[in-house]
């Protein structure tokens, strides 16, 4: 198969002087496979010569201060690169009306047969720094995650939960290992004639009973969860606590918290249903 390196050949007959030496053929081929040609771009576009194409693998720019034109010669090359090491501005292959733009930090890989539009290229990032490129509408804290059409694609994905989030069950969180303590931590009942209980703002909850309440259905009740209320009596004691009609007991008696002032009292809830509420007490804790 015919190179296109212009390394003459030799003839039969010819006399030692006739011809060039191996050591030429060498360079040429050595320069062709590795060399590294700096284009200046300092008067503007650049059209590379027949041997100044052949000289090199890797062409570098120099003097490049806008976007410029490099355009190759009608020579077959199965393999060259444009490096454009410039921090700013562009270089624009070309052969005949096709082109290929380089831009600033970027490597072009290049293969042309010569014809009057015959050049094919790609181009890659160089290193591995920069900005990671997502969706347009990227959520802020928000996990990238592949789409599921082409694989291909990031897009915004779940973020991570707070832990209100965590004790709401919000959906398309991250749960992390810190939140597991985090979402647990007490979370104040607000004292009152009705105490309100949202299953969805606390898991652990702590209360300080100053009168004689009442503890309304809960509201917001995941099955198969737990919530704990940690009772405190008041300075002054003697405070009651009745019940809701979705709250379930063992035996069916209503629990009777312990009344000496400052004394605790725990109450376990389990959701059975969304209306049905097993609760547990233990008496009279000492701290």
């Amino acid at each position: 198969m015919a190179h296109d390196l212009n390394i003459p050949a030799i003839a039969d007959g010819q006399a030692d002087s006739q011809w060039q030496t191996s050591n030429d053929g060498d360079a040429a081929l050595g320069n062709a496979l590795a060399d590294i040609y700096t284009v200046d771009f300092s008067a503007g576009n650049v059209t590379l010569t027949s041997v100044q194409f052949r000289s090199a693998m890797t062409f570098v720019p120099s003097g490049l201060s806008a976007t410029r034109a490099l355009t190759v010669p009608a020579v077959k090359r199965a393999l060259f690169f444009v490096h454009n090491t410039d921090a700013s501005d562009s270089i624009t292959v070309t052969r005949g009306a096709t082109t290929v733009s380089v831009p600033a930090g970027r490597l072009g890989t290049f293969y042309t047969d010569g014809t009057a539009n015959g050049l094919v290229g790609s181009v890659a990032t160089t290193g591995v720094s920069g900005d990671v490129v997502g969706p347009a509408s990227a959520t802020d804290g928000a996990f990238a995650q592949y789409d599921g059409a082409t694989g291909k694609l990031l897009k915004d994905g779940m973020s991570k939960a707070t832990a209100a989030q965590v004790r709401s069950a919000t959906t398309d969180k991250v749960l992390t290992s810190d939140l597991i303590e985090s979402a647990s931590a007490l979370v104040t009942l607000t004292d009152g004639a009705n105490i309100s209980l949202d299953w969805d703002a606390g898991i652990n909850r702590a209360l300080t009973i100053g009168g004689n309440r009442t503890l309304d259905n809960p509201t917001n009740g995941q099955p198969g969860t737990w919530r704990t209320i940690i009772i405190t009596q008041d300075g002054t004691g003697t405070r009651t606590l009745v019940y809701g009609n979705q709250y379930k007991f063992p035996g069916g008696t209503e629990p009777v918290l312990t009344t000496a002032a400052a004394s605790v009292d725990v109450l376990n809830i389990l959701c059975v249903t969304t209306s049905n509420f097993y609760v547990f007490v233990a008496n009279d804790m000492k701290v």
